[in-house]
């Protein structure tokens, strides 16, 4: 009988000992699937960062190769430019220091004198 309460005690303390270690298990367990589904959400976040430099840098790419077609148009010298457009389409203020405006002004300035 003594045999059969120890068993028994021995028994109970082995299911206390299952439970206790199947709960920490179920914890571990838990944790492991919050950090895998962190890691799959921020690998997600990379392939769509990714693709999005991809996208970009084949859209500056594009932009780069654009051609407008103005570039084989022979304009006036510069200076010639200058003493010749009116300050109004000159714009010297502006266009001395800022290429891109220099060129649309000397393409206005041609234009005009094209259709003159």
């Amino acid at each position: 009988m003594e045999d059969e309460i120890a068993r028994s005690t021995t028994h109970a303390d082995l299911e206390k000992s299952f439970l206790r270690e199947s709960s920490a298990l179920r914890a571990v367990l838990q944790k492991l699937i919050d950090g895998s589904k962190q890691v799959e959400a921020k690998y997600l976040h990379l392939q769509n960062s990714s693709s999005e430099i991809q996208h970009l840098q084949k859209e500056i790419s594009r932009c780069l190769q654009f051609s407008a077609g103005d570039e084989d148009i022979d304009l006036i010298p510069l200076d010639e430019f200058y003493a010749c457009a009116p300050e109004n389409v000159s714009r010297p203020e502006v266009t001395k220091n800022n290429k891109h405006e220099q060129r649309l002004a000397r393409l206005t300035w041609e234009i005009a004198q094209r259709k003159a």
